[in-house]
């Protein structure tokens, strides 16, 4: 990733865009099999020499019973790379895909704005409770296409949030001929 901020603003641009799409189309590939990742960060990105993204680490992934849409297990995941609705210290946290969605929204931003988190924070409880409140800056990203991804995949709301799919048919991935 660094060697890819390095890049000049063009190829920057469509070198990150690349990387963000590869990303959640790993995560595509997992919720079409019925699996919640569970640990979406910046250290499960696995970048190749050919400067291709793929989503790594399913260690704590659960697949999805058939007739369900919640996997519910203790708390997993990274501080700070949870979604809200696990953040709750109960016995039994019910992860969804649309879980999955908010953290790879906090990732989308961590990508474009150079390794920022959209909710910053000093020390990890503040952090997460930033994650808890929807309080989250997006200033390091210059693009409003981007910033409206972003915005909707991090939402506070689980029902507001994009299905993986939605999200790659967002226009931040449109091309011209679209």
């Amino acid at each position: 990733m660094d060697e890819l901020r390095k890049e000049e603003a063009e190829i920057k641009v469509t070198a990150l865009k690349k990387v963000v799409k590869e990303v959640l189309l790993g995560l595509q590939v997992l919720h079409r099999a019925k699996v919640i990742h569970r640990d979406i960060k910046p250290k499960n990105v696995l970048i190749d020499s050919g400067n291709n993204a793929r989503l790594a680490d399913f260690g704590i992934s659960r697949r999805l019973e058939d007739d369900k849409s919640t996997v519910y297990t203790g708390r997993a995941g990274t501080k700070c790379w949870e979604a809200v609705e696990t953040l709750e210290p109960t016995e039994k946290t019910g992860y969804k895909r649309s879980s999955d969605v908010q953290v790879a929204g906090m990732l989308v931003y961590y990508i474009l704005s150079d390794g920022k988190h959209p909710f910053k924070g000093n020390v990890l409880w503040e952090q997460e409770a930033k994650i808890r409140e929807g309080n989250y800056s997006l200033d390091e990203v210059d693009d409003v296409v981007a910033k409206d991804l972003i915005e909707r995949m991090i939402s506070k709301v689980q029902k507001e949030r994009p299905t993986v799919d939605e999200a790659l048919n967002h226009p931040y991935f449109w091309d011209d001929a679209r």
